[in-house]
């Protein structure tokens, strides 16, 4: 998702939601702008700034948007919501002070089952 427009990223998750088996878990790896990135990002110990906003995200150069994008944490939560998904492990990236085993943000996904009706 490093490297897809909000929009394309809207697609993907619903064609994963689709295809995913009940039971099933989805790995993606991302740039989350959260609270500890945003910290980051000001203390300028972050090879990437992400200062381009763009339409639901922000890019590091905003003249090639795609080769290097960033969700604000809660807009990402909410697309995977708006997917029938849900975030069930996060690992934050070492491009934000996080795991050296990944440059970017990890996280595990899986389906969200909507809830069964009560009867009576």
């Amino acid at each position: 998702f490093t490297h897809l427009l909000p929009e394309s990223a809207r697609r993907y998750l619903a064609e994963t939601r689709r295809v995913l088996a009940p039971s099933g878990r989805f790995f993606l790896t991302l740039f989350v702008l959260d609270e500890a990135a945003r910290a980051e990002i000001a203390a300028q110990r972050v090879s990437y700034r992400f200062e381009g906003p763009i339409s639901g995200a922000f890019a590091q150069d905003p003249a090639a948007p795609e080769a290097a994008i960033a969700y604000d944490e809660s807009v990402f939560l909410g697309m995977l919501e708006a997917a029938g998904l849900r975030c069930v492990r996060r690992k934050r990236g070492l491009w934000c002070g996080g795991d050296p085993s990944s440059y970017q943000d990890i996280l595990v996904c899986e389906r969200r089952e909507a809830k069964a009706e009560q009867v009576g």
